[in-house]
C-alpha cells in the first residue's frame, strides 16, 4: 500500500480512516507545553490577525518549502530547530504565537545581553500581522539562593515596580515588570525543578496568562467607545418614549426614527458583541491559569495574580456592563417597536372600521334605489306593454267586435302584465343567487 493508502485506511484494520484524525491525534498527545531547560532565553510574540496563508508563506522562507508542505499537513502548531535557537510556532483562532527559545548564561547579570542579536531579525519584521505583546523570558536555577536574595537579583534587573511570587510545589519563583523595557515585558523565573517539563508546564502558564490577559483587553477600547455613544442612545430612546406617549404624534414619522435607532444599535451590536463576548472567554481562561499558578507572596511584593486580578476587574466589568447595556437598549428599542407597531395596528383597524360602515351604509343605500329601479322598471313595462297591446287589439278590430273601452283593456291586461315582470324579476334574482353560491 502507498503513503496516500496508508493516510486514507488504517494499516492493520484495514478501516477507512476519519480525514480529521491525523489532526485529532496531534491535539490529543500533543505537549500542551514545550520543556524549557534552565538556564534558558525565551522570546515571546503574539500577532493578531494574521492572515493564514500569509504566516504559512511567510515560515516557509525559513526553511523552504518543505516548511511550507509541513505547516498545512500539521495544521495548528509546528516546531523549528536551529543550531542558536528553537522556534515554536502555535497558530490560535485570531492569534499566532512565537516561541523562540535559546539557551542563557546565567554569570551574567540578567537581561545584560540582547536576545534578538542571536535571532532572525530580518524575518521576524516580516511577521503578518499586529503585534499585542512582545516578552522577554529569562529562567534560571534557583539553587540555594533564599527568597530575599532571589527578590534583590529582581529588583536590580526589573526594577523597583514588581509582582509575583513564589509558585507550584517545586518552590520555583516568578517575577513580573510593571513596566517596558525597550518595547518589551520581563519575565524572571527561578526555577527549583530539575524536570524541563515541570519547568516548561510554569513557564507556559506564565505565557498564557501572559497572552489572556493582553487579548482580553482588546475590547476595553471598544467599550470605552461605547459609553460615550450609549447615554446619547439611551437619550434618544427615552425622547422617542415620552413621544410615543402624546396622541397627537404621527405614528409613520415616530416609526422612522425608530427603524432608523434600531439599525444604528443592531450594527453597533453585529460589530462589538463577539468582541465582548471573546473578552468574557478570555478573562475566564485567564482566571483558570491565575488558579494553576498556586501563587504564594513573597515579603511585601504583591503577587502576579492580585495584581494582575486588580488591574483587568475593571475592564473586565466595563466590557460586560457596556455589553448588557447594549442589549438592553437592543430589547427596549424592539419592544417600543412593538408598541408603536400595535398602536398603527389598532388605527388602521379602526379606520377600517369606519371604511367598512361607510360602505355598508353606500351598499344599503344602492340596494334601496336598486329596490326602487326594479319597482319602476315593472310599473314602466306594465305602461308600455298595456298600451302596445291595447293598441295591437285595435288595430285588428277586437275593441269594436266585442264593445271594450280602451280604459277596459288596460285594466284587465295590467295586472297579468305586472305579474309577468314580477315573476321574471324574481325568477332572474335567484339565478344570480345560484351563480354567486356555485362560484
Amino acid at each position: 500500500m502507498g503513503r496516500l493508502a496508508r493516510m486514507e485506511r488504517h494499516e492493520q484494520l484495514g478501516l477507512a480512516l476519519h480525514p480529521e484524525l491525523t489532526r485529532i491525534q496531534d491535539e490529543v498527545h500533543r505537549f500542551a507545553y514545550e520543556p524549557v531547560a534552565a538556564p534558558a532565553r525565551i522570546v515571546f510574540l503574539l500577532v493578531h490577525g494574521g492572515d493564514r496563508e500569509q504566516e504559512l508563506a511567510h515560515w516557509s522562507k525559513l526553511a523552504g518549502e518543505r516548511l511550507y508542505a509541513g505547516a498545512r499537513q500539521a495544521g495548528e502548531h509546528l516546531r523549528i530547530s536551529r543550531p542558536h535557537w528553537t522556534l515554536t510556532l502555535q497558530r490560535h483562532v485570531e492569534s499566532a504565537r512565537y516561541l523562540f527559545t535559546l539557551a542563557a548564561d546565567e554569570t551574567n547579570p540578567p537581561f545584560a545581553s540582547n536576545a534578538l542579536q542571536h535571532l532572525p531579525q530580518a524575518w521576524i519584521a516580516e511577521i503578518p500581522g499586529k503585534l499585542l505583546l512582545a516578552l522577554d523570558l529569562l529562567c534560571l536555577p534557583r539553587g540555594a539562593r533564599s527568597d530575599k536574595d532571589l527578590l534583590a537579583l529582581a529588583r536590580e534587573a526589573l526594577g523597583p515596580r514588581l509582582a509575583g511570587g513564589r509558585m507550584g510545589r517545586a518552590g520555583s519563583i516568578a517575577f513580573a515588570s510593571l513596566a517596558l523595557h525597550e518595547g518589551f515585558e520581563r519575565l524572571l523565573v527561578f526555577t527549583g525543578s530539575n524536570s524541563p517539563h515541570q519547568t516548561g508546564r510554569l513557564v507556559g502558564r506564565l505565557l498564557d496568562v501572559e497572552s489572556y490577559r493582553t487579548l482580553a483587553v482588546l475590547g476595553w477600547p471598544q467599550a470605552r467607545a461605547l459609553l460615550h455613544e450609549l447615554p446619547l442612545m439611551e437619550a434618544e430612546l427615552q425622547q422617542l418614549a415620552e413621544r410615543l406617549a402624546s396622541p397627537a404624534v404621527q405614528d409613520e414619522a415616530m416609526l422612522h426614527r425608530l427603524l432608523d435607532l434600531g439599525l444604528r444599535i443592531e450594527q453597533k451590536l453585529s460589530r462589538h458583541a463577539l468582541r465582548f463576548s471573546a473578552t468574557q472567554a478570555y478573562f475566564e481562561v485567564l482566571h483558570r491559569r491565575l488558579r494553576e499558578l498556586d501563587e504564594v507572596p513573597i515579603g511585601p511584593v504583591p503577587t502576579l495574580s492580585s495584581t494582575l486580578q486588580r488591574r483587568l476587574e475593571g475592564v473586565r466589568d466595563t466590557t460586560a456592563s457596556v455589553g448588557r447595556w447594549l442589549g438592553e437598549i437592543s430589547r427596549r428599542v424592539g419592544a417600543l417597536g412593538d408598541l408603536l407597531r400595535t398602536r398603527v395596528s389598532i388605527r388602521q383597524e379602526a379606520q377600517q372600521q369606519k371604511i367598512l360602515a361607510t360602505m355598508n351604509r353606500r351598499f344599503a343605500l344602492q340596494f334601496r334605489l336598486q329596490r326602487m329601479a326594479e319597482l319602476l322598471s315593472v310599473a314602466i313595462f306594465t305602461y308600455y306593454a298595456s298600451h302596445i297591446l291595447e293598441d295591437a287589439a285595435q288595430a285588428i278590430g277586437l275593441l269594436h267586435e266585442h264593445g271594450w273601452s280602451a280604459a277596459q283593456v288596460r285594466a284587465a291586461i295590467a295586472p297579468v302584465l305586472a305579474g309577468l315582470a314580477v315573476y321574471w324579476l324574481l325568477r332572474a334574482r335567484r339565478r344570480a343567487r345560484a351563480l354567486e353560491d356555485a362560484d
